[in-house]
């Protein structure tokens, strides 16, 4: 009777649980300490385009996570960024409909600080930093 109620959830056999949050946007259900997978998709399921890279991504993250590492540290204004917010921690990736995706970071000594590295053709491109 209440089934509108309920939030969405797709399961995919590599990702696990994801649910449906927002309009276009589902969140896996992570295991804790694993990175979160935020994937882009329709109001009925995450788009398939969208999970074969959440997929590669879960499977390469340490890989993906240093390459994106490595890409802030040629950024001065993220450089100095980072000096001042303790160690970087990888909370997770966001993939989006054009198979463009996001790693996204914050930093132990300051909770609202966030780093994002944007990925265009499975290359660094850009940083995105805020408070």
């Amino acid at each position: 009777m209440f089934k509108f109620w309920r939030t969405p959830e797709f399961t995919d056999p590599e990702i696990g649980i994801l649910k449906r949050a927002g309009k276009g946007m589902w969140y896996s259900m992570s295991k804790e300490g694993a990175p979160s997978i935020t994937v882009e998709g329709s109001k009925d399921r995450p788009f398939p385009q969208s999970l074969d890279v959440a997929r590669r991504l879960l499977r390469e993250g340490n890989h993906i996570t240093s390459v994106a590492e490595e890409f802030l540290t040629q950024d001065s204004q993220a450089t100095e960024f980072l000096q001042s917010g303790g160690k970087l921690i990888c909370d997770g990736f966001t993939v989006y409909e054009t198979q463009e995706f996001a790693v996204e970071f914050s930093l132990s000594d300051w909770p609202d600080a966030m780093i994002t590295v944007l990925f265009k053709g499975g290359q660094p491109c850009e940083v995105q930093l805020a408070d």
